[in-house]
């Protein structure tokens, strides 16, 4: 529910949200299957904080996970690494200042 997760909270000035974009990928060279490449078309409309970088941007690149085909373990690895980041709230808001602090010097 995007709506619901950027709206801004006075209560709750420190307040985080998720929103998941959930993907069947086959593993594989036939894979990773329509999901996906919705996946991809989605994160080029919507921009997010990257997983890899300083940065604020649009694009799948900034997920972190990397060019597909992936093998089985790879998805493995995709799945513990967002669930992980997903519980790091405290993680999530350093990285959206440290983004934001980067554009501001940026200019």
């Amino acid at each position: 529910m995007r709506g619901r997760a950027i709206r801004v909270d006075s209560a709750q000035p420190q307040k985080t949200a998720n929103i998941w974009h959930l993907v069947c990928a086959e593993p594989g060279l036939f894979g990773p299957g329509d999901d996906y490449e919705l996946l991809v078309r989605r994160c080029s409309a919507f921009v997010g904080v990257s997983a890899t970088a300083s940065v604020i941007e649009n694009g799948s690149e900034r997920l972190g996970f990397g060019h597909p085909p992936f093998t089985r373990d790879q998805l493995s690895q995709i799945n513990a690494r967002n669930c992980q980041r997903a519980l790091d709230r405290a993680g999530l808001r350093r990285q959206w200042q440290d983004a934001l602090n980067t554009a501001r010097s940026s200019r």
